[in-house]
């Protein structure tokens, strides 16, 4: 009965191409990411823009931004 209530989970969405978006980062994102020892295959593709400033790209989803990683474009 309780079961009625409870939400159903999305089915999960795979992602596409055509909504990939660069977003602005600074260094300092990437630092975060290594400190929480993320694998390297699992960091977001970035390219350097200015400075302490990088270009990662992502996924603009419904609900959220998901990282563009090497594993993602497998």
């Amino acid at each position: 009965m309780f079961d009625w209530f409870r939400k159903k989970k999305p089915d999960p969405i795979e992602p596409s191409p055509s909504v990939i978006v660069p977003r602005i980062k600074h260094l300092e994102f990437l630092d975060s990411l290594r400190e929480m020892e993320i694998p390297e295959e699992q960091l977001p593709i970035c390219e350097p823009l200015a400075g302490e400033l990088l270009v990662t790209y992502a996924y603009d989803l419904p609900d959220m931004f998901a990282m563009v990683t090497p594993d993602s474009l497998d």
